[in-house]
C-alpha cells in the first residue's frame, strides 16, 4: 500500500508541475496581433485634432462675460453680453459723474472660415437712439479692444476673429454654427496633435 501513495504522490506533483507550467508558457507567450485602425489623411487634418462642442445661449453668455471680466477688467466701459435672439452689449458708461445706460444689439453671421461677423442693428445710450457708425467709430478710436476685433463703422459691423484668439495650449477656436433663435451654437476647437 505504501508504494501505491508513493506513486500517487509523484503522479500528483507531475500534474500539477504541468498544469503550473502549461500556465506559465500561455502567460508569458506572445498574443495575437491586434490590427490597429490606420489614421488616414482626413481624420487627422493638418490642422490638428477636431473636437466639437455644442452648446447653449445660457452657457456662452457665462463664458463669454467671464472672458470679458478677465481680460478688461481695467476698462472705463462696464458691460455685460447676453445672447437672446440677438447678440446684445449692455452696460453703461460714466459721463458727468453719473452712469448712463449703453444697449448694442448684434445680428451674428457665422463666417466660412470660422470667424463671426456682428451686424449692428441699434445703439441706445439711455433712452436715446444714436447713429451707429458714430458710435462704433468712437468706440473704435477711444477703446483698447483685442486685436482679434475689428470695427468697421462705415459697414456697421463688428468682425471678431475667432480663429485668431489665442487660447492656453494653442488650442484654436472656429465657430461653426451660430443660430440664436434655434439655440444651436457650435464650435470647433482644434488642438495641436504634435
Amino acid at each position: 500500500m505504501t508504494i501505491n501513495w508513493r506513486n500517487f504522490f509523484i503522479g500528483l506533483v507531475i500534474i500539477n508541475v504541468l498544469i503550473v507550467g502549461l500556465f506559465l508558457i500561455f502567460l508569458f507567450s506572445p498574443g495575437e496581433a491586434i490590427n490597429l485602425p490606420s489614421v488616414n489623411e482626413e481624420n487627422e487634418g493638418k490642422d490638428g485634432i477636431n473636437l466639437t462642442v455644442t452648446t447653449n445661449k445660457h452657457d456662452l453668455t457665462q463664458l463669454i462675460n467671464h472672458y470679458l471680466e478677465e481680460e478688461f477688467q481695467d476698462q472705463i466701459l462696464n458691460y455685460k453680453v447676453l445672447l437672446s435672439e440677438k447678440v446684445m452689449l449692455i452696460g453703461s458708461i460714466p459721463a458727468f459723474g453719473k452712469e448712463i445706460d449703453l444697449v448694442m444689439t448684434f445680428e451674428p453671421i457665422p463666417q466660412a472660415n470660422g470667424d463671426l461677423m456682428l451686424q449692428q442693428e441699434s445703439i441706445s445710450l439711455g433712452n436715446v437712439q444714436l447713429p451707429v457708425s458714430l458710435v462704433l467709430r468712437s468706440i473704435s478710436d477711444n477703446y483698447a479692444l483685442p486685436d482679434w476685433i475689428t470695427i468697421d463703422p462705415s459697414k456697421h459691423t463688428v468682425y471678431a476673429a475667432i480663429t485668431d484668439l489665442e487660447l492656453k495650449s494653442d488650442v484654436n477656436v472656429r465657430v461653426n454654427t451660430f443660430d440664436l433663435e434655434k439655440d444651436d451654437l457650435s464650435f470647433s476647437l482644434i488642438v495641436p496633435n504634435e
